[in-house]
């Protein structure tokens, strides 16, 4: 590793913990971005499958600790993504306009780590993220 790569990685360390977002609705995606970083946590925007594939690829080398994952909008294929983030150990959290017993089985079989119904509550998004990066962002 050079120099360079080794203060980046250092000054991200030191900035906190990353959160990917993964988004289809970019409207969305730029609000949660906001309040997030309006909280003191550090964010990745992914609002396409192409954007997840290339995080994924960067995550297998550390980075990302968690992931925040929007269903709504993706296809069956956000399943393989999620199953790949499980592997590559960066904790997940589905975000899901309903709970159906389905979602239920599959969020399980892939590993995620709680489904969270739309809409949410802003404190408790705030207080599980917390607990899950084990941080005290005030």
């Amino acid at each position: 590793m050079g120099i360079k790569a080794e203060v980046e990685e250092a000054e991200v360390k030191e900035a906190g913990p990353l959160i990917l977002l993964v988004d289809r609705n970019l409207r969305n995606l730029q609000l949660l971005e906001r309040f997030l970083g309006n909280a003191g946590f550090l964010t990745r925007p992914a609002p396409d499958l192409t954007a997840l594939d290339a995080a994924i690829a960067e995550a297998a080398d550390g980075g990302i600790n968690l992931a925040l994952v929007d269903l709504s909008g993706f296809d069956s294929l956000i399943w393989e993504r999620c199953r790949l983030l499980r592997d590559i150990g960066v904790p997940f959290l589905l975000l899901s306009p309903r709970q159906t017993d389905t979602l239920q089985r599959q969020s399980i079989d892939h590993g995620a780590m709680r489904v969270m119904i739309k809409p949410l509550v802003s404190g408790d998004l705030i207080n599980i993220l917390k607990l899950l990066l084990k941080t005290d962002l005030n």
